[in-house]
Parts: structure tokens; C-alpha cells; sequence
């Protein structure tokens, strides 16, 4: 019981922390996949055509995670705010995002 209630007053346990990781995985693994090259890393489900098929349906989700992220961004900034106390970081942070 004594280590929950010290655990409970750790940096890792604030809210902004998780909503960071989300944005920041949701602005940048889009980023990421696209600027490989191929779709999905090269993988190949069935066959080179059917990637090529599904590349439209790809584009869409990636424009829907980079909105959604932006959203979280914009919605939840003053939580991201008490996570990061330099506002130089943090500026950084929001400019990147």
C-alpha cells in the first residue's frame, strides 16, 4: 500500500503524460509510415495490386489520426502544459505537434 501512495505522486502519474504520448504517437507514426516510402513498411497482405488497392483507404486513416491528434493537442494543451515546465519545451513541443 505504501508504494501505490508513492507511486501516486510520481511525474509518470500525471494525466498530461499519457495525453502527450497519444498526441505525439498520433501526429507521428502517420509521419513516420509515409515517409518510408511504401505502403505499410513494404508489407505486402496479398500482393503488391492489393496494397496498391487499399493505398486510398490508407491515406484516409493516416488524415483521420493526424486530425485526431491535432484535435487532442488543441483540446487537451493545458494538461500537456503541467507536464512539461520549461516553456521553451514546451513551446517546442506545440510548435513540432
Amino acid at each position: 500500500m505504501k508504494i501505490r501512495d508513492e507511486m501516486k505522486d510520481t511525474e509518470l502519474s500525471k494525466p498530461g503524460i499519457g495525453i502527450l504520448a497519444l498526441v505525439i504517437l498520433l501526429i507521428f507514426i502517420p509521419f513516420w509510415e509515409s515517409w518510408y516510402g511504401t505502403s505499410l513498411w513494404g508489407l505486402n497482405l496479398y500482393s503488391p495490386a492489393h496494397m496498391d488497392a487499399i493505398s486510398d483507404q490508407l491515406r484516409v486513416f493516416k488524415i483521420v489520426l493526424v486530425c485526431a491528434g491535432v484535435f487532442l493537442l488543441l483540446r487537451k494543451s493545458n494538461a500537456i502544459k503541467t507536464v512539461i515546465k520549461s516553456s521553451a519545451a514546451r513551446n517546442l513541443v506545440l510548435a513540432c505537434c
